[in-house]
């Protein structure tokens, strides 16, 4: 039995700025056209934000957040695909 590895997965994320004050503007390159969740957590592991980019093609995607209302702190990314990515980010 031969086993493949599937090598698409997420190539690039860009989350600007970094640190924020308000207005965070995530950009993803993925070399999938499956769906991506993106998910927020505050420095307790508490979720802040969540969605789901639904990707139809294999274009990079850009999400524009307003977290304006959250307190100053360390935060943290997840992205989840066929692959794990979690990136610390400042506000």
């Amino acid at each position: 039995m031969k086993i493949q590895k599937d090598e698409k997965r997420i190539r690039k994320v860009s989350i600007l700025p970094n640190p924020s004050k308000g207005n965070v503007q995530f950009n993803i390159q993925s070399e999938m056209d499956s769906n991506v969740l993106l998910e927020v957590y505050n420095f307790y592991g508490n979720r802040v934000y969540s969605t789901t980019i639904k990707r139809s093609s294999k274009e990079s995607e850009t999400i524009n957040w307003n977290a304006s209302h959250l307190e100053k702190g360390v935060y943290f990314v997840r992205i989840k695909s066929n692959n794990e990515i979690i990136i610390p980010i400042q506000f």
